[in-house]
């Protein structure tokens, strides 16, 4: 009796359209300096709010560029632009070839702001 050799198959699971990182970075610019460009001053209260604003319109112009399959996890900090030096960081852990991070910084003569969105392909 011959035993039948099976093979299986997968789906092609690299991502069809990828990101364009240029594209990211421009719609992250834009939503910061329409949201913040006006900003007079530092308010607390008001600051929490736009972070959150600005995170979801950054989600929400990621995910209408169609990349299906990708997480798209937005950070946005806001803070009082008194002179000092700010350092912001992340790890993770993710697949180089097919997940990306792109960061925007915004920054006026009170606040400045920095978002992050993080692009992680679901495999």
């Amino acid at each position: 009796m011959a035993t039948k050799k099976v093979v299986a198959t997968l789906p092609n699971t690299a991502p069809a359209k990828p990101f364009k990182i240029s594209e990211v970075k421009n719609a992250m610019k834009e939503a910061l300096r329409t949201h913040l460009q006006s900003e007079k001053g530092y308010k607390q209260d008001e600051m929490a709010k736009k972070c959150k604003t600005i995170a979801e319109e950054v989600r929400k112009l990621l995910r209408n560029m169609n990349k299906p399959r990708y997480k798209i996890v937005v950070q946005v900090t806001i803070g009082h632009n008194i002179g000092q030096g700010v350092r912001i960081g992340a790890k993770c852990l993710w697949d180089s070839k097919n997940d990306h991070y792109v960061s925007e910084t915004f920054v006026s003569e009170n606040i400045y702001a920095v978002a992050t969105a993080f692009l992680v392909y679901l495999y």
